[in-house]
C-alpha cells in the first residue's frame, strides 16, 4: 500500500526572478538591514525575515551572478493578512538561467495534512511587474501597472507562481529543498522563462483553465 502524501504550502506568492539584461532593474529590491524608507526591513542574498505573522520573507538570491543584486523590502511584516513585499533584482549576465527566487512562505498548525483531507485552497495576492528601481514604502497592495512593454524594452525573465511541496514523509513535506514533489501554479510570467524539463518527452507539465482567471 502506498504511503498518504501529505502537502504544506512551502510558497504562498512567489516571483521567480531571470536575467535582466539592461542597466535598469526590476521592480517586482542586498545584506540585510532594519526599517528603512517606511518598510519593516530590506533583505538581501539569501537572507530572510519574520515577525511572528505566520508568513516569512526570503530574498533568496541561490544563484547570484557577477555585479548582480537581489533585494527584498517587506511591508507590514506583522500582518497575516495585509503583508506584502517589493522585489529589486537585476542579474546582468547569464539570462539563461534562474539567479533568484524572492518569495514569502506560509505556515500554519494544520499543515502539513495528507492530500486526501484537503478539499479547498483559498489563495488570494495581487502583484505587480515594472522596469525601474526600487519605490518608495507605501501601503501593501499599492502596485497596480504590469508594464509589459517596458519588461519587454529591458529583456526581463521571470515568473509569478503558487508552489506547494508533498512529501509521504510529513517532516519533509514541510521543507522547499527536501519535499519529493513539488506543484508550482504559474499564475503570471515576464519573457519567455518554462518549467524545468518542460519541452522534455518525459514532461509532466499541464495547462489547466481555472475558472474565473485574470492576471
Amino acid at each position: 500500500m502506498l504511503p498518504r502524501h501529505t502537502a504544506t504550502l512551502a510558497a504562498t506568492l512567489a516571483l521567480l526572478s531571470g536575467a535582466n539584461t539592461s542597466d535598469k532593474s526590476s521592480s517586482s529590491s542586498s545584506s540585510s538591514s532594519a526599517a528603512k524608507n517606511g518598510y519593516d526591513a530590506v533583505i538581501c542574498g539569501q537572507n530572510g525575515y519574520e515577525d511572528g505573522s505566520g508568513l516569512s520573507y526570503s530574498a533568496n538570491a541561490w544563484n547570484p551572478s557577477d555585479n548582480g543584486f537581489q533585494c527584498l523590502s517587506v511591508i507590514n511584516g506583522s500582518s497575516s493578512t495585509s503583508g506584502g513585499f517589493d522585489a529589486t533584482w537585476k542579474w546582468p549576465g547569464d539570462p539563461g538561467s534562474v539567479h533568484s527566487y524572492p518569495h514569502v512562505t506560509f505556515s500554519s498548525a494544520d499543515l502539513p495534512l495528507s492530500v486526501s483531507n484537503i478539499s479547498a485552497l483559498r489563495l488570494a495576492a495581487s502583484w505587480a511587474y515594472s522596469p525601474g528601481t526600487a519605490s518608495k514604502a507605501a501601503p501593501a497592495g499599492r502596485l497596480d501597472v504590469f508594464d509589459a512593454n517596458g519588461l519587454d524594452d529591458v529583456g526581463a525573465k521571470a515568473n509569478i507562481a503558487f508552489d506547494i511541496f508533498m512529501d509521504p514523509d510529513k517532516n519533509k513535506a514541510s521543507s522547499a529543498t527536501v519535499a519529493k514533489y513539488e506543484m508550482m501554479i504559474w499564475i503570471g510570467q515576464v519573457g519567455d522563462p518554462q518549467p524545468i524539463g518542460f519541452k522534455s518527452e518525459n514532461a509532466t507539465c499541464y495547462t489547466q483553465q481555472l475558472g474565473s482567471f485574470n492576471l
